[in-house]
């Protein structure tokens, strides 16, 4: 889920007009901090697979899947605008409500 919602807010790969990458390393390429991360709750449901292994069920990256597009709809609804590019950073969201047009900044 970190690497969700780090996509959704922060992470961009910034282009020049040549298709050079102008933020190539981890200093200008803004990943989400530990410390900046909410506290997760995780359960599990037990639920075997018939397909897997001993009824074994893939854990890997399903959080990534989902948690950009609910970041969106919920900042989409609490902002009143449409919200459909990412990454979804304070200063996108704000052109948006005051009518500004492009993508994400």
């Amino acid at each position: 889920m970190s690497m969700g919602l780090s996509l959704a807010s922060r992470e961009a790969l910034v282009v020049d007009d040549e298709g050079r990458v102008m933020n190539p390393g981890f200093r200008t390429y803004q990943l989400m901090r530990y410390s900046e991360q909410p506290e997760y709750v995780v359960e599990f449901v037990e639920t075997p697979n018939i397909e897997g292994p001993m009824g074994a069920r893939g854990l890997g990256e399903h959080g990534i899947i989902g948690t950009p597009v609910a970041l969106a709809n919920a900042l989409s609804s609490a902002s009143g605008v449409d919200l459909n590019t990412f990454p979804l950073t304070p200063e996108c969201i704000w052109s948006r409500r005051v009518g500004l047009t492009g993508d994400s900044m």
